[in-house]
């Protein structure tokens, strides 16, 4: 709410204490000056005086009823009636307490017979010494008594339209500060909400970042290093050394990916290289590691592409050959990387011993779970074919978004 505004509540809310107030001001203004400068005697004043403690009371008394009723309007008119013929000072201050009670109490017709009946009341003791009780004179009375009913009811009605106005800019106002605290309190659960989904989705980008880096790593670690502690029982003494080669080179690879992934930074083989190159090199270590021959082939015009959607195909091909020679068993593997036009895809074939997906023994636990997750956050999608016996197809199609929209 701004200042003017402020400003406009207060000034209504003066208002509604001097309209309560106003009744006892002319009333008490309206005695004054009858015991002042009256023309009636020391007893009259004195009765006077007591009719208007008399009128104070019934304000009093009745007004405090809410809402007070068309008795208290009644009354209240019936007292300016007397005081007004007492005395000429009452019709001209008190007798607008009957016009303002008329129109707030009243309510329709009612209201113009009040305001009609004060009129009466007050004007009559006023005219009575000025307009002759002539025919002429009645009409003129007439006319004057029609006049202030018409002006008093037109600016009550033009206050009653100011009212309102302000009671419907002040809920307008109300219902702007009500709709801005609620966009301020589901700003902050969005806020909230894009922390905990940021938050979660860095976690699962770390797990997947571990499983595809230091998990794989320490599996092909362990490997070399169990074929180097069979080669030492052989005594075959190069092949051994062979083996402690690549589970060192295993560990450097492992370390570098890991300071990648805190870093939030693309696999290393693509930093100097071609996707197809990439995923080529990818299978010739794995190939050399595994002992199992990788073909790799490539299809369409090939063309950079989104660091993400290079990351994703390069993930899903490091998965899926590390099932093959982990779980399939696998003698033989294919890789096969095809441009499309708008979609790009990888496929993973293997000759394996392969599983049934329906029944849900699927090899590689969170490896597939990573795999389709990698796929789905780039809306691409993953497809795995294979039975019993018949080996493993593992087929990731992605959006061939350009390295421009990165």
């Amino acid at each position: 709410m701004d200042q003017q505004d402020a400003r406009l509540v207060a000034f209504e809310q003066q208002l509604e204490r001097a309209v309560t107030v106003v009744p006892y001001v002319m009333l008490l203004l309206s005695t004054a000056l009858s015991l002042i400068a009256g023309p009636q005697s020391w007893d009259e004043r004195v009765v006077t005086l007591g009719l208007a403690l008399l009128a104070a009371l019934w304000m009093w008394l009745l007004s405090s009823v809410r809402p007070p009723g068309p008795l208290y309007v009644w009354g209240l008119i019936g007292f300016i009636g007397v005081l007004a013929f007492r005395d000429p000072w009452f019709a001209a201050f008190f007798g607008f307490v009957g016009y303002l009670q008329s129109w707030h109490v009243l309510r329709g017709a009612w209201r113009v017979v009040g305001i009609a009946a004060t009129a009466v009341v007050t004007l009559t003791p006023l005219l009575r010494n000025v307009i002759p009780f002539t025919p002429l004179g009645a009409l003129v009375y007439a006319l004057v008594i029609g006049a202030l009913v018409m002006l008093v009811v037109l600016f009550c009605l033009f206050g009653d339209v100011t009212a309102e106005r302000a009671r419907e800019r002040t809920g307008i106002i109300a219902q702007l500060e009500a709709t801005l605290r609620e966009n301020e309190e589901l700003q902050q659960r969005l806020v909230q909400q894009a922390r905990e989904s940021g938050a979660r989705d860095e976690r699962e980008r770390i797990a997947m970042d571990i499983h595809d880096t230091l998990a794989q790593s320490f599996t092909g670690i362990i490997t070399q290093l169990q074929a180097a502690e069979r080669a030492g029982d052989r005594r075959d003494e190069p092949a051994a050394r062979h083996h402690l080669d690549l589970a060192m080179s295993l560990a450097r690879g492992g370390l570098d990916e890991a300071r990648r992934s805190v870093r939030a930074i693309g696999p290393r083989m693509l930093d100097a290289a071609r996707l197809p190159d990439a995923i080529t090199t990818l299978a010739a270590e794995w190939s050399e590691r595994s002992g199992v021959r990788a073909i790799v082939q490539t299809t369409g015009n090939a063309q950079p592409l989104h660091p993400e959607v290079e990351t994703t195909l390069l993930r899903v091909a490091q998965e899926a050959l590390a099932n093959a020679a982990k779980h399939a068993h696998a003698t033989r593997a294919g890789v096969t990387l095809s441009y499309m036009g708008d979609l790009v895809s990888i496929d993973i074939r293997d000759d394996g011993t392969g599983f049934d997906p329906a029944a849900g023994a699927s090899p590689g636990g969170f490896g597939l779970t990573s795999m389709r997750e990698r796929a789905a956050r780039v809306d691409g999608s993953l497809a795995i074919e294979s039975a019993p016996g018949a080996g493993t197809a593992v087929s990731a199609t992605l959006p061939a978004l350009s390295r421009d929209s990165a």
